[in-house]
């Protein structure tokens, strides 16, 4: 399976003050708070329709520079989850899991995740977010 096929792209954000070392940095840290509490791990779990137990201790997110067009900003990231539905086991060959997976790991990172990154960043660290490609119209 090819690299573009493993990934499911989650949100879209023009670039901040942040590079992508210390943005990665930051999504490990806050997967990392949510795992390690057991009242958000629990949270985590519910929104991916899975147990608890069955989260790993890696981030399944990372930033990405985009390759696509979103519009005229020339240097953007993506957030991305990799090999993650596989590793839960949702059969990605399958449309309709592949939306379900993408809304719930959409949900996961807005609720959980996103405020948690930015908190381990500096002010502005993400730009503005624009969207994933397949979201341009």
């Amino acid at each position: 399976m090819r690299d573009e096929e493993k990934q499911i792209e989650i949100a879209g954000y023009a670039s901040g003050a942040a590079d992508l070392v210390q943005i990665n940095d930051a999504v490990q840290k806050a997967w990392e708070q949510i795992v390690d509490d057991p009242v958000t791990r629990a949270e985590a779990a519910e929104l991916l329709g899975r147990r608890p137990e069955d989260l790993p201790r890696r981030s399944p997110f990372s930033a990405r520079p985009s390759e696509a067009g979103l519009g005229v900003v020339e240097t953007a990231l993506l957030i991305v989850a990799v090999d993650f539905a596989r590793d839960l086991g949702y059969d990605m060959l399958k449309d309709a899991a592949k939306e379900t997976v993408k809304s719930a790991l959409k949900s996961l990172w807005n609720q959980l995740l996103k405020e948690r990154v930015e908190e381990g960043l500096p002010t502005g660290g993400i730009g503005p977010e624009t969207g994933v490609p397949d979201d341009v119209q």
